[in-house]
């Protein structure tokens, strides 16, 4: 524990305006302020340099049912903030219920401290942008963004808010916000009264270096109920079904000899690690959880490439791609308060990379995993 469950900081929690109201969306019938603390980088020494940690609360309006019960959010990533689950929480949980939401920024990310790649809040991660992390934190400072870390600070914020507002305090967590309850509850068995995990990720068997394939099996999968429905197997031979036919489209990409997109969409840059980006984007979206369905008719259209088909995929691509062709999803894109790629990257590779028992996986491996 390092001393860290015993770390009181030195300044309240003052509860403000949060200034993002020109970034974020109106959420309908709850208030919303946010407050900071003070806490160690590493909190095995507590007097060194300190770092912030910041909170959303959201209030109903309403107090006809309010109750003192409060709910902390731990979100996905690693690397989203708080604010990513803003638009949801009031769906899931709506003001009658009384419940205050507490939406925590994870060390590093949102209106916590920034881990970024300059004074800017650039998540555009190059060789200058590790230099500039290893010169502001040093290797040791960045060990500190980590899941523990976060567990800590989430002991800090629980600790605090319960020293105000009485009542029952619960967690609910989902994707990677699952791992880090898990490890706040390792630690911190008993300082909550409930936890609720929502897809869960398990810590002993989660692999980040196997993502593609994991996605390719689903893929897979999902493209194979094609089959079953009339409305989509009548568009593909029998010997050529939608996973066939993509895995032709993309080697035909790779050779740079797919006529369809030659002829009509030259301009967008297309190319098979592109198609393959879009769709591994599509599919393993929770946010736009339909648009994988579109997936069976685009792999059809750019094998037959008819007029029509040629609109269509204009269409298409234009709106997923862009008018000229950018695939890249690059976080430097992403506004710094929702998501850091440096967060992401410095807890993927230090912590989730590698399997059970397993030291290291070449790059021989992981490019057929990523090809599959």
């Amino acid at each position: 524990k390092s001393g860290a469950s015993n770390y009181v900081p030195l300044n309240r929690c003052v509860w403000s305006d949060c200034n993002v109201s020109n970034i974020i969306p109106t959420i309908q019938n709850y208030s919303i302020d946010c407050c900071k603390l003070e806490v160690p980088l590493n909190y095995a020494k507590p007097n060194e340099t300190k770092i912030i940690i910041s909170m959303a609360r959201l209030k109903p309006f309403s107090q006809q049912n309010a109750t003192n019960n409060t709910l902390f959010i731990l979100t996905g990533g690693p690397g989203e903030s708080g604010w990513t689950f803003l638009e949801y929480a009031s769906v899931l949980f709506p003001p009658t219920y009384g419940i205050t939401i507490i939406l925590p920024d994870h060390r590093g990310i949102g209106l916590s401290t920034s881990l970024s790649c300059d004074d800017y809040g650039s998540q555009n991660i190059t060789i200058d942008c590790i230099s500039y992390l290893t010169s502001k934190w040093g290797i040791e400072g960045l060990n500190q963004f980590s899941v523990t870390a976060a567990a800590h600070d989430l002991s800090v914020q629980i600790r605090y808010y319960q020293s105000i507002v009485s009542g029952r305090v619960s967690v609910y967590s989902l994707s990677y916000g699952t791992m880090w309850l898990d490890r706040f509850l390792q630690i911190y068995p008993n300082l909550v009264q409930s936890a609720i995990m929502d897809s869960v990720i398990n810590p002993q068997l989660f692999s980040s270096s196997r993502y593609d394939l994991w996605t390719s099996s689903v893929a897979s999968k999902f493209l194979g109920y094609c089959q079953f429905q009339s409305e989509c197997n009548q568009y593909f031979p029998v010997d050529e079904p939608p996973q066939i036919m993509l895995s032709k489209i993309l080697i035909e990409l790779s050779e740079n000899n797919q006529r369809c997109v030659n002829n009509y969409f030259s301009q967008y840059h297309l190319t098979d690690e592109k198609l393959r980006s879009l769709f591994r984007n599509m599919m393993s979206s929770s946010t736009s959880y339909y648009d994988r369905t579109v997936i069976p008719a685009v792999i059809f259209r750019l094998n037959r490439c008819n007029q029509e088909d040629v609109t269509v995929l204009k269409f298409f691509i234009e709106t997923t791609i862009g008018t000229k062709g950018n695939t890249d999803t690059n976080s430097s894109t992403i506004p710094s308060l929702f998501g850091s790629a440096v967060l992401g990257y410095n807890i993927i590779q230090s912590e989730l990379w590698l399997g059970k028992d397993e030291d290291a996986v070449n790059e021989a491996t992981i490019l057929a995993w990523h090809a599959s």
